[in-house]
């Protein structure tokens, strides 16, 4: 993944340029003359954003009501392997798609909702009542579902639907989960009513997208989920899915330190372990990934590894404590690509942390 010596910038600088004034900033068209005098008519920064073309929806990405972002001197590059990068000053390796401040309010609202949900189902005395959903028949349980999904899919559309990229802008991982994810929203719908199937086709793509949304503005995120998934034995999900999603859960909480997913986990693992219909789901979504693809590369690890809320403990990427995630990030920053991708074919990756066989 080295960095093109042309680089094709992604900037949207349609836009009229800021202007500072200590904390926060104005437009040159309500302060022209104030633009005048402080910045002698240069642009200050540029607003750097993906091309209108790179979303589904929208022709203006960025809204009048912005909260705007700035990046100065960085690349921006569009690779057809990897989605779009962004090279920063100083730093050897990329970082894997772009952060605005009005997407990751966004993107922060989706998570909130979708973990206050769980929360709440998860919480006493309402997890005592979960378990009566095991002597609930499955239509009437797959009803609920839908119904959720519907509700939980019309807020994913009105908040995120101008922000969805088309996938070639999204990193590998993302674009994996893309695909398996609207590949199995076909599977479960019932083609037999077109108005119901239309509206449910349109509600949970809109959750998948959503998504695909939240992971790529929220990079530590995405790298814990890469963490778990390339560490799925499809063997095992396949033989004992509720043991394995235990597995799964278990290395996820005693791994993320800034966080606790106790009770969230219990309730996955007793959906999955109680209702075949979240357990054919999980297996379905398992058995079409493609793990490698949720593979750490070089500039992953570069940025994941010394990342995290430190305060509270951080996240162990890959097992690993914080001095020796600081270890293996020196050696991958001061070697080549060619040696980084080398040494992590080698001890300690392979041999203590390598995924389990797609």
């Amino acid at each position: 993944m080295q960095k093109p010596e042309k680089c094709a910038r992604i900037v949207v600088s349609e836009f009229p340029p800021p202007i500072i004034f200590g904390r926060g900033f104005c437009f040159k068209n309500s302060y022209y003359m104030a633009d005048e005098i402080l910045n002698q008519g240069r642009p200050v920064y540029s607003v750097v954003d993906y091309p209108p073309e790179a979303y589904e929806n929208s022709p203006i990405p960025m809204p009048p009501t912005a909260t705007f972002g700035f990046v100065n001197q960085a690349d921006i590059v569009h690779d057809p392997d990897y989605g779009t990068l962004m090279y920063l000053p100083n730093h050897p390796y990329p970082m894997k798609g772009l952060r605005r401040g009005d997407k990751l309010i966004t993107s922060d609202l989706i998570k909130k909702t979708t973990k206050r949900d769980l929360s709440l189902f998860a919480s006493s005395p309402l997890r005592y009542f979960i378990g009566l959903s095991v002597f609930l028949p499955s239509f009437l349980f797959k009803e609920i579902i839908v119904k959720w999904l519907d509700l939980f899919g019309d807020l994913c559309a009105a908040q995120t639907s101008r922000y969805w990229l088309d996938e070639k802008f999204y990193s590998p991982a993302i674009r994996e989960i893309k695909r398996v994810g609207l590949e199995l929203v076909e599977e479960y719908i019932d083609p037999s009513n077109e108005i119901e199937a239309k509206r449910h086709r349109f509600f949970w793509q809109a959750v998948v997208k959503a998504i695909c949304f939240v992971l790529e503005q929220d990079l530590p995120y995405l790298w814990r989920l890469m963490d778990v998934l390339q560490g799925v034995n499809k063997d095992a999900m396949a033989k004992h899915p509720a043991k394995e999603v235990k597995r799964l859960v278990q290395v996820f909480a005693e791994r993320d330190h800034a966080r606790s997913w106790k009770q969230m986990g219990y309730l996955v693992w007793f959906l999955v372990l109680m209702r075949p219909e979240i357990k054919s789901f999980i297996q379905k979504f398992v058995e079409k990934l493609d793990i490698t693809r949720m593979w750490f590369d070089e500039a992953d690890l570069y940025w994941c590894l010394g990342s995290g809320d430190e305060e509270n403990g951080g996240y162990d990427f890959l097992g690993l404590p914080r001095e020796k995630r600081l270890e293996f990030k020196a050696k991958i920053t001061t070697q080549r690509v060619e040696q980084a991708k080398e040494f992590m074919k080698n001890a300690p990756y392979k041999e203590q942390f390598e995924p389990s066989p797609a």
